[in-house]
């Protein structure tokens, strides 16, 4: 017997039998394919095509909250991965680089079907209303309030 089980097996099994398993929320089974997918979204070589696709399986609520738990860092290197023409200086802010993911996602979609212009664009655009320089979602530093940086 293994110690360590196939994952995949052991995720279809969960799911076929999930009457048995009557604590497990709808929203757990949300966070764990958010989970997973967020390991494939930050996995090299992702590309906009991967990205549609890995949208259309999880949906687009879970998809955007898969974007949402990027850190910073992880939303900078997915928006210079998939659109490696924009300039590195332009994405300072994860709000900047979340902009330029789901603005390539639109585009993308727009150029693959012309009866889903209207509903797109919107999206876009308030997406790139909250990365201005008056961003109300900063979180103030936690270590500018320690002894060591007040100042006398």
């Amino acid at each position: 017997m293994s110690l360590r089980p196939d994952g995949k097996v052991t995720m279809a099994a969960l799911v076929d039998q999930a009457a048995i398993f009557p604590r497990i929320k709808s929203e757990d089974w949300t966070s764990a394919a958010v989970r997973l997918a967020k390991k494939q979204i930050i996995a090299a070589g992702q590309e906009t095509s991967d990205l549609k696709t890995i949208r259309s399986v999880i949906g687009g609520d879970a998809f955007e909250r898969t974007l949402a738990d990027l850190t910073a860092f992880q939303a900078k290197q997915l928006a210079k991965r998939i659109h490696p023409t924009v300039d590195p200086d332009t994405i300072v802010t994860k709000a900047m680089a979340l902009g330029v993911i789901k603005g390539l996602l639109a585009n993308a979609h727009d150029a693959g079907t012309d009866e889903d212009t209207p509903t797109t664009s919107p999206r876009q655009e308030t997406v790139e209303t909250p990365s201005g320089p008056g961003d109300p979602a900063r979180k103030p530093n936690p270590y500018l309030g320690r002894k060591a940086f007040r100042v006398r």
